[in-house]
């Protein structure tokens, strides 16, 4: 038998109360998950292990805060392009053509 049992009478009115997690250590454990969300994602679409990318996810970070990009603005500028529109490819073509005559 335990020699003492927790005491799981009423909290004091500065915890949550038993069992339930401080809300600071909460935080933490959000922003940990988030950093492995992002290059785990990182990683899949790369079809490599999280290891391998961590450094240049970082690095791809460090120089957007450097700049002072949000992380719309990043985003925005990662964007691919817009695929043209079927049939406009060889007007450009012709035009290239035309200007190298």
């Amino acid at each position: 038998m335990w020699a003492s049992q927790p005491d799981t009478s009423t909290p004091s009115s500065d915890t949550e109360g038993p069992g339930e997690p401080d809300a600071v250590d909460v935080e933490r454990l959000h922003e940990a998950e988030h950093d492995l969300l992002v290059v785990a994602v990182a990683a899949e679409a790369m079809q490599a292990t999280p290891q391998a990318v961590r450094g240049a996810v970082l690095a791809a970070f460090e120089r957007a805060v450097a700049l002072g990009m949000r992380a719309e603005e990043v985003l925005a500028a990662m964007a691919p392009a817009p695929a043209a529109p079927q049939g406009s490819a060889a007007p450009a073509k012709a035009a290239k053509a035309a200007a190298k005559a």
